[in-house]
């Protein structure tokens, strides 16, 4: 069977439409009904374009759908090309960033396999120079428990990546966040207002470059900066339209907004927040248990223990809630308990 049409391979840039995007997960969807025999050459690369494509849209239930297809697939050990090598790594990459929101614990179970498998491409393959995406990658998954490489490996790719790239502000950003993690706040601070400027061009990664911003002067302790940030973040994640932030993204900024409206003793602003991020979330991932926990915590300082022990208790049932708040929410209700 003539395969010729699958080596359909689009350019995807950071200037591309969700409509462009949904033009390519038709034709890919076309193809893989057409050839369902698909030599695994090309199915691993439809499958990674699938996988990109949607994560662009924000649709990560599909990410996880198509990642999982090619993470089924048992022929690691027979890959003998750096192109599909790279594929399959790379939907194990975004199916180790998706799943990671709603069960942490497959979520890192699958980065530590992503990162054999990328790191094992760096070291076996002859990488191609218009596969340096490898190294944003590997920079990401390296975030968790080695800084230093980390760092150089979104430097490799930042100084070879073209800045539409649809990686380009995330590394960035990916940047930001290593060098705050290794102490550099300055330089952290100076890439992550610099990546604010740079997404005013296209607009579309502009929320976003907002909410990175804010999130680091939350964790540096500067809450009014913060708060700024995150504001104009949530208004223009709220005002796009067809914007599919309500499963992660915009819950996200409005938990973190929240939290930081508390900080600041905005307690009203921080309870309509927190309230709304909750019931919009699709999912119970760990962002959604730290909103319930710090609404728990509005409730216990107004003295309204029913409520608060509401909250408290779903941190603690929760699959996914860090342990550091299912801890912190058993002794809060320890506290309220010689009230009941």
């Amino acid at each position: 069977m003539n395969y010729e049409d699958c080596n359909y391979d689009p350019t995807i840039t950071a200037e591309l439409s969700d409509e462009d995007y949904g033009n390519i997960i038709d034709k890919i969807q076309h193809l893989l009904d057409k050839y369902p025999e698909m030599p695994f050459k090309y199915r691993s690369k439809m499958l990674r374009i699938l996988c990109i494509s949607y994560s662009e849209l924000n649709n990560y239930p599909m990410v996880v759908h198509y990642s999982k297809l090619s993470i089924c697939s048992d022929v690691w050990s027979e890959i003998k090309d750096v192109e599909s090598a790279l594929s399959m790594a790379i939907c194990e990459y975004y199916y180790s960033i998706c799943i990671y929101y709603v069960d942490p614990n497959e979520g890192r179970k699958a980065k530590e396999s992503a990162l054999a498998k990328l790191t094992h491409i760096e070291n076996q393959f002859e990488l191609p120079p218009c596969q340096n995406d490898l190294y944003y990658y590997l920079g990401h998954m390296y975030l968790e428990n080695d800084v230093r490489k980390s760092i150089e490996h979104l430097q490799i790719f930042i100084q070879k990546c073209s800045p539409q790239s649809i990686n380009y502000l995330p590394s960035k950003w990916l940047l930001a966040e290593a060098l705050m993690v290794n102490g550099e706040i300055a330089s952290a601070e100076g890439i992550l207002k610099k990546a604010l400027s740079e997404s005013q061009v296209t607009g579309k990664y502009s929320p976003q470059a907002y909410y990175e911003l804010g999130l680091f002067y939350y964790h540096i302790n500067r809450p009014e900066e913060s708060e700024c940030m995150l504001d104009i973040a949530c208004d223009k994640m709220g005002t796009i339209q067809g914007l599919t932030f309500g499963d992660v993204g915009f819950v996200e900024c409005r938990i973190l907004l929240g939290c930081v409206k508390l900080l600041l003793g905005k307690k009203e602003d921080a309870k309509r927040l927190l309230v709304n991020g909750i019931n919009d979330a699709k999912h119970n991932g760990i962002f959604i248990a730290w909103g319930h926990f710090n609404l728990g915590h509005i409730y216990y300082e107004e003295s309204d223990f029913e409520n608060a022990l509401a909250h408290y208790k779903w941190v603690i049932d929760a699959e996914y809630a860090l342990e550091e708040y299912k801890n912190r929410a058993m002794e809060y209700i320890g506290y309220i308990n010689p009230f009941q």
